[in-house]
């Protein structure tokens, strides 16, 4: 056989090798190792839109705090769409004029509670002829509609995500009334979004199964404990997050915040995830580096950490993990920037320690100024959307002038005649507390816009200098 065609046959079967070689470590690798790619993309503007739990923004401004800090060039903006009490023919009634006139790149959908109508699950109602026939007509309109939502968004904003309801906590003892059968009516509503979802080939993310099982579980140490709220209804600040953490198990991400293994005898070169590690010494029987993560760590708000008892949010979603093989027995000192960032053992650090909630480091100082830069716009944004989902909601309009809505209210109560009545007391106090926000509402909006420039400036992680010295 001549050389070439030696050589030929030799690169022939290295090729095979080397293809065989990297399916099966692919195959035996986590999902966390693989490229991951997330389900929204550089510049989305994403509207989610929905009733009072998407009005409150909790569980997305925790997706919006999780995007900027994992991925710091994507540079997203995500639109509160949710209206109090809203039921799905409302949502197809503002459709123009509060959803799609924000021309979304994406939507994400949830409705269901208001849908089922508690009235039906009153006692009173549940002694009615005909209840369950009731019950029944209250879900066919909400299939309905919600299929109706689901071809407009497709139709013109193209991508479209769908989330099934949260839970109606009827198991936990609390002060509220107990509306028996209300969250199995919701369990019917998630059953009735995933089979949308099938139909056409959307993501769906499921708030109703886990937050059952889990709030359960949660209370069976005490059955006063919920992961909603008194009202059995509206998610806390823990119930919010449990959302997050589920939507974003649910869709495409990357887990790791980063990951840096390193020798300190030499024996292998350094293994790096999401970061650059570079200037690398080795002294004393420790050893010291420069490392630029890609991603800053997640930072979670007092209020919510809570939930990561009952959610593996940091092990799953927060690893920022840092590794050296090769020290010998003892404790170490590690210095990030020449401050104290923590003492560990030889044994810690090479089985390999998780930075995210160490709360001495730079870049969580870092990732905790943005989530104060994010509560100032969060703020903002409640007060915006207040007004935009009265106008969306009671006065029938978007986006009203002050102007237009100081006339609005001139005529309403011209109309209301009668100063005694209820209607028009309620009236003077919907103006009272509407009209002084219409009149701030542009200079919020451009002070949310700076807002969010500065949280896409100062979300870029930077280099810092470590050194693990043994004491």
């Amino acid at each position: 056989m001549g050389l070439n065609k030696r050589i030929n046959k030799l690169c022939g079967r290295r090729t095979i090798f080397y293809a065989l070689l990297a399916f099966m470590l692919m195959l035996g690798f986590p999902r966390s190792l693989r490229a991951q790619q997330p389900v929204f993309k550089k510049g989305d503007r994403v509207c989610f839109v929905g009733n009072s739990i998407t009005y409150n923004g909790g569980f997305f401004h925790q997706i919006a705090l999780y995007y900027a800090t994992r991925y710091p060039d994507m540079d997203l903006e995500m639109i509160n769409c949710g209206v109090p009490g809203n039921v799905a023919a409302q949502v197809i009634a503002r459709m123009d004029s509060d959803i799609l006139a924000n021309k979304p790149t994406i939507c994400v959908l949830k409705l269901g509670m208001n849908d089922v109508d508690k009235t039906l699950y009153t006692k009173q109602a549940g002694a009615e002829p005909g209840i369950e026939a009731r019950r029944q007509q209250a879900l066919d309109t909400y299939q309905k509609n919600y299929e109706s939502i689901i071809q407009t968004l497709l139709k013109y904003c193209g991508r479209v995500i769908l989330q099934t309801p949260t839970i109606y906590d009827e198991t936990a003892a609390l002060a509220d009334v107990r509306l028996p059968g209300r969250n199995h009516a919701l369990k019917k509503c998630a059953a009735i979004v995933k089979e949308f979802g099938v139909k056409y080939n959307l993501k769906v993310v499921d708030y109703w199964g886990p937050m059952d099982e889990i709030g359960r579980k949660y209370q069976q140490a005490d059955s006063t404990r919920t992961i909603i709220g008194p009202d059995r209804v509206h998610p806390g600040a823990m119930g919010h997050f449990i959302m997050a953490y589920e939507f974003l198990k649910s869709t495409e991400f990357r887990q790791e915040v980063s990951s840096l293994q390193l020798s300190a005898v030499h024996l292998t070169g350094p293994v790096q995830v999401n970061g650059m590690v570079t200037a690398i010494q080795y002294q004393d029987g420790g050893i010291s580096f420069n490392w630029k993560e890609g991603a800053l760590p997640f930072p979670v708000a007092d209020d919510a950490k809570p939930a990561l008892e009952l959610v593996p949010f940091i092990p799953e979603l927060n690893r920022e993990n840092l590794k050296v093989t090769g020290l010998k027995a003892g404790n170490y000192q590690i210095l990030v920037d020449g401050k104290q960032a923590g003492t560990y053992s030889g044994t810690q650090l090479s089985a390999g320690i998780n930075l995210s909630q160490n709360s001495h480091t730079p870049q969580y100082a870092q990732s905790v100024r943005l989530l104060g830069l994010f509560q100032e716009l969060w703020q903002l944004e409640s007060k915006v959307r207040y007004v935009r989902a009265l106008e969306a909601g009671r006065m029938r309009a978007r986006n009203y002038s002050v102007a237009g809505a100081e006339d609005f209210f001139a005529k309403q109560i011209t109309a209301a005649k009668d100063t005694t009545t209820t209607a028009y007391k309620n009236l003077l106090s919907f103006q009272k507390d509407y009209m002084p926000v219409k009149r701030q509402q542009a200079d919020m909006i451009l002070k949310m816009k700076a807002l969010h420039g500065q949280i896409y400036v100062e979300n870029k992680p930077v280099a810092h200098h470590y050194e693990i010295i043994k004491q």
